[in-house]
């Protein structure tokens, strides 16, 4: 249900091969698109080393019109696109979602994953993280080892 998982969403975890993602303070904004309904806006934000906001904002639309929801393509701009997955949500407490691209024929696999949450302070709910560590290590084969907790100025 596109409807339920917009708004903010703060990155509490990240799978540390993300070269992207270098600041604090991470947060995805999803908003409706007024001007294409079968998209979803989607605005990234994090604050830099020296205080500065960046930003980077492009769109999620389902990857085939009779798929699931939660199986999306994502676009930020030329270069940064590829499949997203929604693997897990209860829309008001916390989402995982996963990436992953094939690299030289199928040679070579790159895998993203996050955990983001409504709340900031859900990261000290220890029971719910290891919840969802257990099943991103069920789902993707991913471990905890490959995650790196997201830095915030203030909680």
């Amino acid at each position: 249900d596109a409807s339920r998982y917009l708004g903010d969403w703060y990155e509490l975890y990240r799978s540390k091969n993300i070269r992207f993602e270098r600041g604090s303070d991470i947060t995805a904004r999803y908003a409706s698109d007024p001007t294409h309904p079968e998209r979803i806006a989607i605005t990234n934000l994090q604050t830099l080393a020296n205080g500065k906001i960046d930003t980077i904002t492009g769109y999620a639309t389902r990857r085939t019109p009779e798929g699931p929801a939660s199986d999306l393509s994502i676009r930020f701009n030329f270069f940064l696109r590829g499949k997203y997955q929604i693997l897990r949500t209860d829309y008001e407490t916390f989402s995982i979602v996963y990436s992953s691209r094939s690299l030289l024929f199928g040679l070579l696999k790159k895998e993203y994953c996050w955990i983001l949450a409504r709340k900031r302070e859900s990261r000290k709910d220890v029971e719910l993280i290891d919840g969802l560590f257990k099943t991103i290590l069920d789902e993707t084969g991913m471990t905890r080892d490959e995650f790196i907790e997201t830095e915030f100025s203030q909680e």
